[in-house]
């Protein structure tokens, strides 16, 4: 399952998350590690576009958490990508307030409860920023292979060429 912020605003437009110039890009991504759109549950934090474009405030958030919850309730996902320092936080800090930046996040696999996270850069990220690309490369390879891990096939990449990232047990997802 990957989850976003918000939806932007041909998402908004058309009800459906990560279709525009962004969700172009999330569709390489996918392709690159040998998954389909089809394959992966897609979600974002808040159900509709924040104002300018702006992030999602607390009441934003709090009406639209019951809607998140129930989408993991029923997807019950194996593995969350999550695409950015927005969805990040929600997804392992909750409610808090605590927020960390996304390079403190990154290189890590969150795991509760059978369950496992992991956070990359937002897709529109990488259109305004070319230096995230190695970095999200590396992400999306450990998520696949942890994949691969969970459903028992072999790995896509080989090991020598994908980072180690620690597991750390007991966050909040």
């Amino acid at each position: 399952m990957l989850i976003g912020e918000a939806p932007g605003f041909d998402e908004d437009r058309l009800g459906r998350p990560f279709v525009g110039r962004s969700g172009q890009k999330l569709d390489q991504i996918i392709s690159a590690i040998g998954f389909r759109r089809n394959d992966i549950y897609v979600a974002n934090v808040v159900k509709c576009r924040p104002p300018e474009n702006r992030d999602p405030d607390p009441k934003e958030i709090s009406t639209c958490s019951q809607f998140l919850q129930r989408q993991l309730a029923l997807v019950r996902p194996d593995i969350i990508l999550a695409l950015g320092r927005f969805a990040a936080n929600y997804l392992l800090q909750g409610q808090s307030g605590e927020t960390k930046t996304l390079k403190a996040m990154r290189q890590k696999i969150y795991q509760n409860d059978g369950k496992y996270c992991i956070c990359t850069y937002h897709p529109s990220a990488l259109l305004r920023t070319t230096e995230y690309r190695q970095p999200v490369w590396d992400d999306v390879r450990v998520l696949r292979n942890l994949y691969d891990h969970l459903v028992k096939q072999p790995a896509t990449f080989t090991s020598s060429d994908v980072p180690k990232y620690p597991v750390l047990p007991e966050h909040s997802l």
